[in-house]
């Protein structure tokens, strides 16, 4: 339950009213979560006015405030069409209008097509205070017990890589039951990472070279059974997606 709100008009403000000893408060931006989950009495700080609501490309890389809409991110020019199409899986268009880049990802399960892309792209966190930069899949890794900052700056998103995504789901604006997306920068790296399950998606490859890339999706799913699909289904599913991916990445680059 909320019982207090606050609504600072810099960042500074909001990262002091976040980090107040003995005081549980949460950063709300677009609210669509928050506004419906807050079980526990908590205080929240809105930071519509903080001015994290901003899309800027500098050099090959594309800067984006916490609080942009998905929408607008969706609408920006420079994203990829892989992550284009990963935002429309993963919510309808009002719900794109109102929620923020940060909150998808602070709230993303394992079935959240977003940040499989994301993923796969290695982009970076800039947290607050300090503005230290974090790769995404370390902080996917340790979301829960997350203690090195209070608030997302702003997302670091690398337009160099090439990036393709795939999709199974029951049915076609489902979420997915499997994803894959597949990143390859010019230096020869590759990055695969897949969805569709658990807390949140994984990391299946990243070095030189997208040989055994399917073996290694298909590995990466052996404990993914739930209630939406086995884990041998996913592991098949996992294996066709990845060479999907290779080919159309090969056929790409002729």
């Amino acid at each position: 339950m909320i019982v207090a709100y606050h609504r600072p008009t810099s960042v500074e403000e909001a990262v002091n009213l976040l980090t107040r000893p003995n005081v549980l408060s949460y950063p709300l931006a677009g609210g669509t979560y928050l506004s419906r989950h807050a079980v526990e009495e908590c205080e929240v700080v809105d930071l519509q006015d903080v001015g994290l609501d901003f899309i800027r490309r500098e050099g090959d890389v594309l800067v984006v405030g916490a609080c942009t809409k998905l929408q607008s991110l969706m609408d920006c020019a420079d994203v990829p069409d892989a992550l284009r199409q990963a935002i429309i899986r993963d919510v309808s268009l009002n719900i794109r209008n109102a929620r923020s880049v940060a909150g998808s990802l602070v709230t993303a399960t394992g079935r959240s097509t977003l940040a499989t892309v994301l993923l796969a792209l290695d982009v970076s966190l800039v947290w607050l205070p300090g503005e230290r930069e974090v790769r995404i899949g370390d902080w996917l890794a340790l979301r829960k017990d997350w203690k090195e900052g209070v608030l997302i700056h702003s997302l670091l998103i690398p337009l160099k890589p090439r990036v393709i995504f795939e999709a199974v789901a029951r049915s076609p604006m489902d979420l997915p039951v499997v994803c894959l997306a597949l990143a390859e920068w010019s230096s020869g790296r590759v990055r695969l990472a897949a969805g569709g399950s658990g807390a949140h998606p994984v990391l299946v490859a990243d070095g030189l070279g997208g040989e055994s890339l399917d073996m290694a999706a298909s590995d990466a799913c052996s404990q993914s059974g739930d209630a939406w699909a086995s884990a041998e289904y996913r592991q098949h599913v996992a294996a066709i997606l990845a060479r999907r991916l290779m080919h159309a990445m090969q056929e790409e680059k002729s």
